[in-house]
């Protein structure tokens, strides 16, 4: 691949600059979360299909990965919709709920 070919894969044209550790973003609903805030927990620089990708976990979804590339396009969009509200995975939520139960048993 030629070295202008190479640089071509490099440009990044992200509408929300690339978050660190501890920055606060939004992300998707999805079958198994709630959509809304999140605390950047780990930003992971990787290649999908010979372009640079950055991969951001959130501590609010353990295990789930979202591709800055697609979400950042849509910070305001959903900084819109959710506002305030607090991303959480539907199974973090039903353990709350059910410790929260025990406690009051």
């Amino acid at each position: 691949m030629a070295k202008q070919e190479i640089q071509k894969f490099e440009i990044e044209p992200y509408a929300a600059p690339l978050p660190s550790e501890g920055d606060i973003i939004y992300v998707w609903q999805g079958k198994e979360e709630s959509g809304g805030r999140a605390r950047v927990s780990k930003v992971d620089d990787s290649y999908l299909h010979n372009q640079k990708a950055h991969f951001i976990e959130v501590k609010q979804l353990p295990g789930h990965s979202f591709n800055w590339r697609h979400l950042a396009k849509d910070q305001a969009s959903l900084m819109e919709k959710y506002g305030d509200k607090i991303a959480y995975s539907h199974s973090a939520r039903q353990e709350v709920e059910r410790l929260a139960k025990q406690m009051l048993l």
